[in-house]
């Protein structure tokens, strides 16, 4: 349960983010038929806000394949986050551990 958990308190601290800064929260899941997907996206004044959040020992690379996928795809992404709760992070410098 560790990985739902968390993803549930990380979206959480999103939406309490936004009110806290005085914003009507806009945030989403996205998912196409094709299995791209991603656990959070946030729109801002018609920008998006990006979030894949993982919870475990390490993160495989592949978890930075969707969201390059948005990236490209989508015109209008300003930033992506990887929210991560483990011990290994391997990130890449693009990304950002929170």
């Amino acid at each position: 349960m560790r990985g739902p958990l968390f993803k549930n308190l990380a979206i959480c601290e999103l939406l309490k983010k936004s009110y806290n800064e005085g914003n009507d929260p806009r945030l989403f899941f996205y998912r196409e038929k094709s299995g791209v997907e991603v656990d959070a996206v946030s729109e801002e004044g018609g920008v998006l806000h990006l979030y894949e959040i993982k919870s475990g020992k390490t993160i495989r690379p592949e978890v930075y394949d969707n969201i390059n996928i948005l990236k490209r795809t989508l015109s209008n992404v300003q930033s992506s986050t990887i929210i991560f709760n483990g011990e290994n992070a391997g990130l890449r410098p693009q990304h950002r551990q929170i």
